[in-house]
């Protein structure tokens, strides 16, 4: 099946035909065995992201994207896999993994204007993902940062703030209608700050991209500097 564009707003809004026919359990049926390849060009408002591929299939009530793929500036291979659609307390969601393969990392740099000096050779990034479909929000899982030098470079952090980090793990969640990013039980190298969840847990974002760039910066910024103490 292809389709020029997916508007995802559309597909995850109240009663839209995608939710309404989880809930009918149409698919649920048990006899239903089958795979179909959905293709979109473009994903709407989200720019650079195109050549979606997602192979779904459908065994025994239970619906499963594999080896499904995205592709964002032709620098990055998006890989979701083993991703699964649950009803849990009459709720239905979607949890998986997601690899981030880095294709041309150096033109992904030049996209976001990275000076040279910052530019570390990223292979790829794994991550777990809870997709709450009805409610418009994604939580990631199990995210990992061994290189705390690149992170303070491109945040510009004072070097006075520049502590030894191994690790970073934290629950994130987006909600799509509203434009908010909350970041909680935030674990640095498994130590848990009230301050730093205080600080971000609940992030807005607003229209101008340039506006947003600077407000993250300044954000994680004074959550290292809470960090730091």
């Amino acid at each position: 099946m292809n389709f020029n564009e997916l508007d995802l707003k559309k597909i995850f809004s109240y009663n839209s035909i995608f939710l309404n026919l989880l809930n009918s359990e149409v698919l649920n049926n048990q006899n239903l065995n089958s795979k179909i390849n959905i293709n979109f060009n473009k994903v709407k408002s989200l720019n650079y992201l195109k050549d979606i591929v997602l192979k779904t299939y459908f065994e025994q009530g239970n619906i499963n994207l594999q080896s499904s793929t995205m592709n964002w500036n032709d620098s990055i291979i998006i890989n979701l896999n083993d991703a699964q659609v649950f009803n849990q307390n009459n709720k239905f969601s979607m949890a998986g993994s997601i690899t981030f393969n880095f294709t041309d990392i150096d033109k992904f740099y030049r996209h976001y204007q990275i000076k040279r000096n910052y530019r570390k050779r990223i292979k790829s990034i794994k991550l777990d993902f809870l997709f709450n479909l009805g409610e418009n929000e994604i939580q990631l899982d199990n995210i990992k940062i061994k290189n705390s030098d690149a992170i303070f470079q491109f945040l510009l952090t004072p070097k006075r703030y520049r502590t030894n980090l191994k690790k970073i793990d934290l629950n994130f969640v987006y909600n799509f209608d509203q434009n908010i990013l909350n970041l909680n039980n935030i674990r640095i190298d498994k130590h848990q700050t009230k301050k730093i969840d205080k600080i971000l847990n609940n992030l807005i974002f607003k229209g101008n991209k340039l506006q947003n760039k600077v407000y993250l910066k300044s954000k994680f910024n004074k959550a290292l500097k809470a960090y730091a103490g």
